[in-house]
């Protein structure tokens, strides 16, 4: 038997069908969305290990160009920022001597105690650069192991408090150069300016000034005596002995953390793979021509 539909029911037939497909079109555009999303996060940690893997193989170039060198690094210009190409992606580098500059992480010692040398030595810049002293006291109390302010007999939280900072000190040396952005009166111009001479690197502690490459301020503020002009165009000196018979004397505290090749690097390098970017931060020892990986530190 044939049964003949009307157009009633032809139509009725029609709405069910596009009434079946709005009601799972949303959940299938979900769906389409969710899966592409899955895809983009997949590409994106893979980009990432591709990143992290080629800081790291950029990282041991860097190693083996440094040993070339014998750790003898007198201008940081040319072992300067560097870009460049290769098969998986873009890779900037820097390469920063680090015994050029007073490590501000060195105004404490490992025992928490004030490192007075260096805080002599801070002092000097600081001088210089017309900056109040007070302002080198709120590094030492972020990081020394006392609670008693420099200069002051108020403990060191009440600075904080006062100023209505909800974090306390850190009580240990510096994680980066961030850090100093947290203390009371520093701020982005400040850091600038005390940059040419004192940085913070958190690898490469106590591994002294390298008086071949050091910036002349920084010489003067441990001259004793003598001309920074003609020093500098004597240098450079293969060792303490060999500079002060040059007529060079040094004073007892400056002499223990004076050195004549560069022994510490900061290298930060910046891949990028796809649209995904990563920075890995290191610090290199450099020892009887050796060149070996003190602390490494990645951020993607």
């Amino acid at each position: 038997m044939t049964v003949l539909r009307t157009d009633n029911q032809s139509g009725m037939a029609l709405l069910v069908v596009l009434g079946v497909i709005a009601l799972l079109l949303p959940w299938i555009l979900h769906d389409l969305q969710n899966q592409r999303f899955t895809v983009r996060r997949v590409q994106n940690e893979l980009a990432m290990q591709q990143a992290y893997r080629l800081a790291e193989s950029t990282l041991q170039q860097v190693m083996l160009n440094l040993e070339k060198e014998g750790g003898q690094v007198f201008d940081e210009t040319r072992m300067g920022g560097a870009s460049g190409k290769n098969g998986e992606g873009m890779t900037e580098i820097e390469v920063i001597d680090a015994t050029r500059y007073v490590n501000i992480n060195d105004l404490v010692l490992a025992n928490g105690d004030l490192n007075r040398p260096v805080y002599h030595l801070m002092g000097e810049i600081f001088e210089y650069l017309h900056v109040d002293i007070s302002l080198l006291n709120v590094v030492v109390d972020w990081m020394d192991s006392d609670e008693t302010q420099m200069g002051g007999t108020e403990t060191e939280s009440s600075r904080y408090q006062s100023q209505g900072l909800n974090y306390g000190l850190a009580n240990e040396p510096m994680a980066g150069r961030m850090e100093l952005n947290y203390l009371p009166g520093w701020n982005e111009d400040l850091i600038r300016r005390i940059e040419p001479y004192a940085r913070v690197f958190p690898g490469c502690q106590y591994a002294g000034i390298n008086l071949n490459n050091a910036d002349a301020v920084i010489l003067v503020a441990m001259a004793e005596g003598w001309n920074v002009d003609t020093f500098l165009q004597a240098r450079p000196f293969v060792d303490l002995q060999q500079m002060q018979k040059a007529g060079f004397p040094l004073q007892a505290e400056d002499a223990s953390f004076a050195r004549f090749q560069s022994s510490c690097f900061a290298v930060t390098i910046q891949t990028q793979v796809a649209e995904v970017r990563g920075t890995l931060e290191s610090w290199l020892l450099a020892k009887d021509g050796k060149i070996s990986l003190m602390g490494v530190r990645w951020s993607g």
